[in-house]
């Protein structure tokens, strides 16, 4: 793997701090050296670009995903949990309301007021314990694809 390209090539401090999961022998580089591999074997070069191209891939992912509202986020977790259950309508969150807003990019208190509409206009019912009977899964479909 690589880390700190961008800022290599770019001049700037590097902004993070990377810690190994597990025993890891790192080679590090300075620009001048990096660049003399590089000329030497432009694999490494193409091994680099390769990796920024999936970095660059997976950030306008997230961009796009979070361009979408809460709403329709909400919609797809729940979908997504449907379909993952063997309990026919009956799904769990698995995670708390402040561990959904983070994973969906927003707050507790707007994943909060997200259930509780989708509640009272009866397309889920709460089971209690974060867990929940989808009631009209084609209305859920309907708020995903709207993005709204």
């Amino acid at each position: 793997g690589t880390l700190a390209e961008v800022p290599m090539f770019g001049g700037v401090p590097h902004p993070a701090t990377g810690i190994a999961a597990e025993p890891t022998r790192c080679a590090i580089f300075d620009r001048r050296s990096l660049e003399a591999a590089m000329a030497e074997c432009p694999e490494i070069g193409f091994l680099i670009n390769r990796r920024l191209a999936l970095r660059v891939k997976r950030l306008v992912e997230r961009l796009e995903e979070r361009s979408r509202s809460v709403r329709s986020r909400l919609a797809d977790f729940l979908l997504e949990r449907l379909a993952s259950t063997p309990n026919g309508d009956r799904i769990s969150i698995g995670l708390t309301q402040q561990q959904l807003a983070e994973e969906l990019g927003t707050v507790r208190e707007v994943i909060s007021r997200e259930i509780k509409l989708l509640s009272h206009g009866r397309i889920i019912e709460s089971l209690g314990g974060g867990r929940y009977r989808i009631l009209r899964a084609d209305e859920l479909r309907s708020r995903r694809a709207d993005g709204a």
